[in-house]
């Protein structure tokens, strides 16, 4: 049986050619610092978009609000029957108002005349 050839090695680039071994003791500390590092890099990140998404939804959502309002104060919607039935009793409240306002004024007026015919 033939063996199978070994893969040639690949040819070092001439500047990554350097091997270093270092001590675990020496490397932990720079690891955990970088680590460190990155996981505070990473929170200020996160805090900021959290901040930025807050900002976002509050504003769109008065915005929405708003256009909403705009939306509701232009429509007017159909009247059934239940609010024509009110609308009518509405409107002869208001007119009955209306008859006892303009007799107080007429009274008023009256007694004002004969006040001052004395």
């Amino acid at each position: 049986p033939e063996e199978p050839e070994p893969e040639p090695e690949p040819e070092p680039i001439p500047f990554l050619a350097l091997q270093l071994t270092v001590e675990e003791e020496t490397v932990m500390p720079l690891l955990l610092a970088a680590q460190s590092t990155l996981l505070d890099d990473m929170e200020e990140h996160f805090e900021s978009v959290r901040d930025r998404a807050v900002d976002f939804s509050t504003h769109e959502g008065e915005d929405l609000t708003d256009e909403l309002d705009e939306n509701l104060r232009r429509h007017r919607p159909r009247a059934g029957r239940l609010e024509e039935e009110n609308r009518r009793e509405r409107s002869l409240q208001l007119m009955e108002q209306r008859r006892r306002f303009d007799r107080f004024l007429r009274g008023a007026a009256r007694s004002t005349r004969h006040a001052d015919e004395r």
